[in-house]
């Protein structure tokens, strides 16, 4: 606004005063990656399975689902995602989706990793 304030574009504004709050700033801070120290990738498909469980959704979704589960397998980095209308649902759909993905890669999870949501 002062460079706009400065080429005469502006000229009903007789000063410009921006206070830059530190949210602002903070919110224009570049990110830094982790490290990639000690992350090892699984040699295989189902070795480690990452999930999560994210809701409820202060808005239900056209379906009426206010929550949803993800499935992120470590090796392949291929992502399930469930929506779900209930928290009471995630255990019912892990077990349809443990089927599903034996049965089509023909091998066993081995470990799935959550933060206990």
């Amino acid at each position: 606004m002062k460079i706009l304030q400065s080429k005469g574009k502006l000229p009903e504004l007789k000063n410009i005063d921006l206070n830059i709050c530190e949210s602002c700033v903070l919110g224009k801070q570049k990110k830094i990656s982790f490290l990639k120290v000690g992350r090892t990738l699984r040699p295989r498909k189902l070795e480690l399975v990452h999930t999560n469980l994210w809701g409820p959704s202060p808005v239900a979704s056209l379906g009426g689902s206010r929550y949803y589960v993800t499935f992120i397998d470590d090796f392949s980095r291929k992502v399930w995602v469930y929506f779900l209308k209930n928290k009471s649902d995630v255990f019912e759909t892990f077990k349809k989706w443990k089927v599903m993905v034996e049965t089509e890669s023909g091998l066993k999870l081995k470990c799935l990793r959550s933060d206990n949501g």
